[in-house]
């Protein structure tokens, strides 16, 4: 048996937006940029076009052709992929808005689990690579989570401030020296649940409070 949980498991979902973005559940439209309309100004035009220009799949450039991506056009990115995926023979049960997978795939008589899990892993990579998924999920979700494209260490900083995990007065740089050493991990582990660390991974995949 192997299974496979790619991005949000264990690396934060905002830091997907350092990138142009690649990583949380999905709510309702919470911004203007997912309404279908093109959009031809505004903060993530920049990261559009060079996405467009970056991306291989026909399905990608058609996606992001308009420099949007609609509610419809990242369930046609999603279904594609599971497509893809069941068809290389994994089971998927979940395709995270965010880039996030949970798939399972059968072990081959006489192959270890660490086997699988890398045969699973190679598998999986192909069907996101022939869709751009990352690219569409990342840009997707980080429309959806900080609109206005402000830094993420800005807005991750200001929400552990708001629901009270650090004190006033936290900055970009001191989230982000706490991040860059670790000490995330280590103080909001999922082998230590608390109070604090709901608040943490709740800033973590909604730091602006969107949902």
């Amino acid at each position: 048996m192997g299974s496979i949980n790619s991005l949000a498991k264990v690396v934060m979902v905002f830091m997907a937006l350092v990138f142009v973005c690649a990583c949380s559940e999905v709510p309702q439209k919470p911004s203007s940029m997912n309404n279908g309309e093109a959009q031809t100004t505004g903060p993530w035009v920049a990261e559009f076009e060079k996405a467009s220009a970056e991306v291989l799949s026909d399905l990608a450039k058609a996606i992001l052709a308009d420099g949007n991506i609609t509610d419809e056009e990242i369930l046609q990115a999603k279904d594609t992929l599971r497509d893809c995926l069941q068809a290389s023979g994994l089971t998927v049960y979940k395709i995270g808005t965010d880039g996030s997978l949970d798939t399972f795939l059968p072990s081959l008589t006489g192959e270890s689990v660490e086997e699988t899990g890398i045969r699973a892993q190679k598998l999986t990579e192909v069907c996101e690579k022939n869709i751009d998924w990352t690219t569409l999920a990342g840009l997707y979700n980080g429309v959806r989570i900080n609109p206005n494209n402000i830094d993420p260490y800005v807005i991750m900083a200001e929400c552990l401030v708001r629901v009270g995990i650090r004190p006033d007065g936290y900055s970009a740089d001191d989230y982000a020296q706490e991040f860059e050493t670790g000490a995330f991990f280590q103080e909001y582990s999922s082998l230590n649940p608390s109070e604090d660390a709901d608040k943490f991974w709740a800033c973590n995949s909604d730091p602006t409070n969107t949902r």
